[in-house]
């Protein structure tokens, strides 16, 4: 249970963009290795956003909304966001002709291009998130925008860490 709203919702909304990309990958061939680093890479995205809407406590997306619900939508191949992210890496669909091909709701979608707004505004270096909502506005295609985000050198791969104070 957590009090950190915010936290929870942006970990449970910004995780599904990056399903779309993890799906992309997948659809493009690549491996598990190009897998954990989107994932990871991504966490730290979600982060940087959470954090600039605001988060209370970062760690709050260390838990099962955050983190956990990042894993199982961007690995499950029974995951909508995935899936669509699959269709457009695999067979080259756009945006409209994957969702309709998955016939659900593909939330990411949206929350992609919301992102990179939001993320513009308030001056946040996201790579990941700006190059899927390219791809998504059909302004990059996926194989490049992987190859540019991959090549890119983080700026720091690791979470903030807060001391978080316990009452024993």
């Amino acid at each position: 249970l957590s009090n950190d709203v915010i936290g929870v919702e942006c970990g449970g909304a910004l995780k599904n963009p990056l399903a779309i990309g993890a799906g992309i990958a997948c659809g493009l061939g690549y491996g598990q290795s190009t897998l954990a680093a989107i994932v990871t890479r991504g966490a730290v995205e979600i982060q940087k956003m959470a954090l600039a809407l605001g988060c209370k406590n970062p760690s709050t997306l260390y838990g099962l909304s955050g983190f956990g619900d990042l894993m199982l939508t961007s690995m499950c191949e029974l995951s909508r966001n995935r899936t669509c992210g699959w269709y457009i890496g695999k067979e080259g669909l756009d945006v409209e002709q994957a969702q309709k091909k998955v016939g659900e709701t593909v939330e990411g979608v949206a929350t992609a291009l919301v992102t990179q707004k939001l993320m513009r505004k308030f001056g946040l270096r996201m790579p990941l998130f700006d190059a899927l909502a390219d791809v998504l506005q059909g302004k990059l295609k996926p194989d490049e925008a992987l190859k540019v985000v991959m090549a890119k050198t983080p700026e720091h791969e690791g979470f903030v860490v807060i001391q978080d104070k316990l009452n024993h």
